[in-house]
């Protein structure tokens, strides 16, 4: 069956051409050198004109989101910054950062959660943090104990998005339709109100690799068709180089790279400079860069173990490989503090050294364009 084609300011087809002859039948009197030619175009032509309004209109993100999507946001406006984007008043849409690393136990979680507590409560931004690690830990973090109900609960998460509907449950006949609010955390322990969580469940990874093909441009759907309104989106990826590696691409115009400075702390750069340049080569149309390496320094006491000649030498094998790929390393590092994990469970009584962490972060959305 052929899809009805919308006509602006309510004309039909008829209407255009009638709207169109005129000109036309001028055209023709004034001596087109073919007229002939131009009577057997006249069709084709007014069907890709009466076409073209839809065709603009329709939108990429929703035609793959199974997502129930909320009300039509206003038209997204790019803003300009004096090094990376920042947003403009008014129109707008919101800046989307995957934190990643090829190599695990870096810190990309600790990260995610800290910087997006930042920007919600320093800067009174509204932030989106999407859980796309199967380990779930950032929705731990970000939801504490209730995190178990919701286990118990089988609430719908990140899993249900890939899977484009809600199954059925105790109390349900069928699947249903899936709701974009019934996925979000809409408050958080480290953020308030201003910080919004779409969690992860650990069965994540089963349930992509049971899928036969998983579309890599779910995430971004979902978030062009209902989190325009978002000021930053703080992705939280795997360590690992796979479909979600894809997913997070998809969604993100900048990577936030952490890595500890200790043997082998650089191994996940080549791999994710390959990974980065395979994307870019396969969507041209897709910007995506390297916003910075921050240096997490949580190894190390500055009171006691430095880390000493391993250390440095660690430090400038990073600055190096950085400068080979041309990537940005932040100045102010992470530092070694008991208080992160404090943090992370909701306590933040006696923090100790943790706050130093908002020296990195002050540099890290000067680079947007917001401190």
């Amino acid at each position: 069956m052929k899809s009805r084609v919308s006509f602006p300011s309510g004309k039909s087809a008829a209407g255009l051409k009638a709207a169109w002859r005129p000109s036309l039948r001028s055209l023709v009197k004034k001596g087109a050198p073919d007229r002939v030619q131009c009577a057997n175009r006249l069709p084709r032509l007014l069907q890709t004109a009466c076409r073209l309004p839809s065709l603009l209109d329709r939108s990429p993100s929703t035609a793959h989101n199974p997502v129930k999507v909320r009300d039509a946001a206003p038209a997204p406006v790019r803003g300009e910054g004096p090094v990376l984007e920042s947003i403009r008043s008014g129109g707008k849409v919101p800046i989307c950062i995957s934190v990643i690393n090829m190599k695990g136990g870096v810190g990309k979680t600790t990260v995610t959660a800290l910087l997006g507590r930042y920007a919600a409560r320093n800067l009174g931004r509204n932030v989106l943090a999407v859980d796309l690690d199967p380990q779930a830990n950032l929705s731990q973090a970000f939801m504490g104990d209730r995190y178990r109900q919701f286990l118990r609960d089988r609430e719908p998460s990140i899993v249900e998005i890939f899977k484009g509907f809600r199954p059925p449950t105790a109390s349900s006949g069928s699947s249903s339709r899936l709701d974009v609010d019934d996925i979000v955390v809409s408050r958080t322990i480290l953020g308030g109100p201003n910080l919004q969580l779409v969690p992860s469940r650990f069965d994540f990874s089963d349930q992509l690799i049971d899928s036969i093909r998983t579309d890599q441009r779910v995430l971004a759907g979902l978030i062009a068709a209902n989190f325009q309104d978002k000021d930053l989106v703080l992705i939280d990826c795997a360590p690992t180089e796979s479909i979600l590696t894809r997913v997070a691409y998809q969604a993100s115009r900048y990577v936030l790279v952490p890595v500890r400075p200790e043997y082998f702390a650089t191994i996940g750069f080549p791999l994710l400079h390959d990974s980065l340049e395979d994307f870019r080569n396969k969507n041209r149309g897709h910007a995506i860069d390297v916003t910075g390496i921050l240096i997490n320094n949580s190894s190390y006491h500055y009171s006691g173990n430095r880390g000493g000649p391993e250390r440095d030498r660690s430090v400038q094998e990073i600055r190096d490989a950085a400068a080979d790929n041309d990537w940005h390393v932040f100045e102010h590092q992470m530092p070694f503090s008991r208080g992160f994990s404090k943090i992370m469970r909701g306590d933040f009584v006696h923090p100790g050294d943790a706050w130093l962490f908002n020296h990195f972060a002050k540099e890290f959305f000067q680079r947007l364009g917001w401190e």
